[in-house]
């Protein structure tokens, strides 16, 4: 079932309401260009729309006549005190998230209930949620930011404050963000570059204890401007995380901690999660070296929807463990401090403002 409506509550709640009737949510941004959603419904072979009235249009016109739009706007509003008879497993279908890249052809990332919940888990040791924190919501629901900041704070029992920054920008982002007391803000490093970059010189952002930026990788320049602008108390978390994989490595930046005046590291792997950096024949490299990351761990996702020419080569199962692994296609090594490093992609895939690009598609 695909949700197509305007980033706020109403995209919230029909993911939720998919999720809890035991359906596999496609979560779209109606932004898109037309022909790429039609494109990504065809492929996910959606057989309902959930939308809203000011959306029918765009839905009828995304859709054959024989698929069915439903109304968010004309659903009865009854309450209930039990979900629907379903059998939902931990390997059920969840969510159906496509890749972001505006190039090439989108793959749709099929996660289940299972590796949502401990991505989810994992999130709320290495940020401590509680269900006292206000956390922002900037990132679409379609993208695996969006997903991840949902779960982790509702799941919690936290505040949700969303924000639709590709409509306001980050003009006025500082002041709703101190009208609202978040406590933890996630975004792209972009968006938060130029939000702090139009602060004033003396101004903190006090309540702000965790900001999470993600989507392509900091700048020594942004750890700068976080130190800058928020409290000594705070905290800064990088890491690395994709559609496929959810959340692999983390860095937190504290208030003294000497950054490299080059490159900001990836860190260490999250807990629950094993890597390995493999050559070209898919042997482990020795310590030091650059290599292609593999990634195995209970959060990645079942696969990609439909099986492509390169779904055997990048998902994969554990010899050991049992667990799903994925081939990222990112470039890392391991420092002797036990940090690791990016150090490109294997690839001609870059990411600007989180969005994937093949170069070679363009």
């Amino acid at each position: 079932m695909a949700v197509l409506t305007n980033q706020g509550i109403h995209s919230i709640a029909g993911l939720l309401g998919g999720i809890f009737a035991g359906k596999c949510v496609l979560p779209l941004d109606p932004k898109q260009p037309a022909e790429r959603l039609r494109a990504i419904i065809k492929d996910a072979d959606c057989q309902a729309i959930l939308t809203r009235e000011n959306l029918q249009c765009e839905a009828t016109d995304l859709i054959t006549p024989d698929r069915t739009i439903l109304s968010l706007d004309e659903i009865p509003r009854t309450e209930c005190d039990q979900g629907p008879e379903t059998n939902i497993e931990p390997e059920s279908p969840a969510v159906l998230l496509y890749t972001s890249g505006s190039t090439g052809q989108p793959k749709g990332v099929l996660h289940t209930h299972g590796s949502i919940l401990q991505n989810t888990i994992r999130h709320t040791a290495l940020f401590n949620f509680h269900h006292t924190d206000h956390q922002t919501l900037l990132y679409p629901c379609g993208v695996y930011g969006g997903t991840r900041d949902i779960f982790n704070a509702l799941l919690n029992g936290a505040c949700l404050y969303q924000r639709d920054i590709q409509r306001a920008g980050t003009v006025g982002l500082a002041d709703w963000i101190a009208q609202s007391g978040i406590t933890l803000y996630c975004s792209v490093a972009t968006v938060f570059r130029h939000m702090v970059q139009s602060l004033p010189p003396d101004l903190i952002l006090e309540n702000i204890r965790a900001v999470k930026l993600g989507g392509e990788a900091p700048q020594p320049r942004d750890i700068e401007a976080f130190r800058n602008h928020f409290s000594k108390d705070a905290r800064l978390h990088c890491g690395l995380a994709s559609t496929e994989t959810g959340t692999t490595f983390h860095f937190l930046v504290g208030p003294d901690m000497p950054i490299d005046s080059e490159r900001i590291p990836l860190g260490t792997p999250v807990p629950g999660v094993e890597v390995r950096v493999l050559d070209t024949n898919g042997n482990p490299v020795p310590p030091g070296e650059v290599g292609e990351l593999e990634v195995s761990s209970s959060s990645i996702a079942r696969g990609y929807l439909h099986p492509v020419a390169s779904n055997a080569h990048t998902f994969g199962v554990h010899a050991s463990t049992g667990e799903r692994t994925f081939r990222t296609g990112d470039l890392v090594y391991q420092k002797p401090d036990g940090l690791f490093e990016h150090r490109g992609r294997k690839d001609l895939q870059i990411k600007i403002r989180g969005n994937r690009v093949e170069i070679s598609e363009v």
